[in-house]
């Protein structure tokens, strides 16, 4: 059995950018680290690392009905930070401890929403 990129659709191409950007969106979730609001959510941590590695899995070996499970798993770990930082967020909005959002937050929910977003346009697709 060979692996060939020359045969893959565009759903498995949008299928590993997902999963890229889920990579990217739990480096900086690690790397911007937790203040005395929030701190590092371990099943944020699970479930973006379950995703990943799924996706890995499935990119190698299509399986139809688990094709849907990484984009589950990355949109789970994306509310489980917006839950983890929705004491942060109204601190921005109302001006208590901070007039911007940070730039790690901005990264981490652009990843995240990428992640999600192309997970689920791959999903709808399929990755044959």
């Amino acid at each position: 059995m060979s692996f060939s990129l020359k045969n893959k659709k565009t759903g498995w191409y949008l299928f590993a950018v997902s999963a890229i950007c889920a990579v990217l969106f739990l480096i900086v979730y690690l790397l911007r680290g937790g203040d005395i609001f929030t701190a590092i959510h371990p099943a944020a941590v699970i479930l973006t690392v379950a995703g990943v590695l799924l996706s890995a899995f499935l990119l190698y070996k299509d399986i139809k009905p688990l094709e849907i499970l990484p984009f589950l798993l990355f949109f789970a770990a994306l509310l489980v930070f917006f839950a983890t930082e929705i004491e942060f967020i109204g601190n921005v909005f109302y001006g208590t401890d901070g007039q911007a959002f940070t730039a790690s937050f901005i990264a981490i929910v652009v990843f995240g929403l990428a992640a999600v977003v192309t997970g689920m346009i791959s999903a709808l697709k399929g990755i044959d």
